[in-house]
């Protein structure tokens, strides 16, 4: 919690003295967005770009954690309103747009049962969202002043899902997939099952595969990275590890007699969505330590409780 609650001075701090400097030298630096140096605690590159993005995916994560032990009366309404703002803050000092999926995505596993049942809580949680992603939206509008709304829907989607590249790349967050689809050979099965070996689609390090297509960006995400380099079995591999700890998680939130460890357990499942849907967002998760701190530790947290709810078993039996 105190790390969340530290990226709003580093936050306030990149955007007030960072982030006009940069503004000053980008016309010297093509591609670079002076806003995405505010990445709190995450690291970030004087003159490149920043981990922003894994900035607003933790505090998304430590949010959902304080509405599941509100959700379960674990947390008082004092200490949630106190708290909450403060972890909300750098989302909108920033200019991530996957805020506005990952902030849904969070509540809508957050609250899944319940929104079944308590019409009240989805009535509530419509509005709770609404208000922040159209918060966000504005702030993100607000750094971007030379690009209309629509202009700036359209230029998402077009370096998102169109054939437009993401950044300086030819590929995007989508046609990267497809790239890796269409660069398989049925007389290559061990590269399309097994991968071409580790940091193969590093351009950074002059992978062997990554040489072979100089500016396309083939390792932009940590899924075609996988891809690339371990193929299948390997993306498999790391996606069964988010499998296997959502059923840990959900045989903890069922099983469990305590209320905070049923709260940190549905906060964990939306953790780990937001981890699938990171894994086709960007590579931070495979190459960022930061980042990867984060995903240890919530997996080690979840093994934690799950080893401590299988001791207090054997005690009552």
């Amino acid at each position: 919690m105190l790390t969340a609650l530290l990226q709003l001075p580093f936050a306030v701090h990149q955007l007030i003295f960072w982030v006009p400097l940069r503004e000053s030298i980008k016309s010297a630096f093509p591609g670079m967005v002076p806003v995405d140096v505010v990445a709190g605690t995450f690291g970030s590159s004087f003159t490149g770009g920043g981990a922003s993005a894994e900035m607003a995916t933790f505090l998304i994560i430590i949010l959902g954690f304080l509405l599941a032990r509100r959700m379960e009366k674990t947390l008082s309404v004092k200490h949630f309103t106190l708290l909450a703002p403060i972890v909300l803050m750098p989302l909108f000092l920033g200019e991530t747009k996957a805020v506005l999926f990952m902030l849904p995505l969070m509540f809508l596993v957050l609250y899944r049962h319940k929104l079944l049942v308590r019409i009240r809580y989805w009535l509530l949680g419509l509005i709770f969202i609404t208000i922040i992603m159209l918060t966000a939206g504005y702030a993100y509008m607000s750094f971007l002043p030379e690009k209309t709304q629509e202009e700036l829907i359209a230029d998402t989607i077009d370096y998102n899902f169109k054939e437009r590249g993401y950044g300086n790349n030819y590929l995007n967050r989508t046609t990267v997939l497809t790239f890796w689809a269409d660069n398989q050979k049925i007389s290559n099965p061990v590269a399309l099952v097994f991968g071409n070996g580790l940091g193969a689609s590093h351009s950074a390090t002059g992978g062997h595969i990554a040489i072979h297509f100089p500016k396309y960006g083939i390792g932009l995400t940590a899924a075609s990275t996988l891809l690339w380099d371990l193929g299948i079995f390997g993306f498999g591999l790391f996606v069964s590890i988010l499998i296997l700890a959502w059923r840990c998680a959900n045989q903890l939130i069922r099983k469990s007699t305590s209320q905070m460890v049923r709260a940190d357990a549905v906060a964990i499942q939306a953790a780990l969505a937001l981890f699938a849907f990171y894994l086709f967002y960007r590579i931070g998760v495979l190459e960022l330590l930061s980042f990867q701190i984060v995903f240890a530790m919530l997996l080690g947290y979840l093994a934690w409780l799950y080893r401590r709810h299988l001791s207090e078993n054997k005690h009552n039996t």
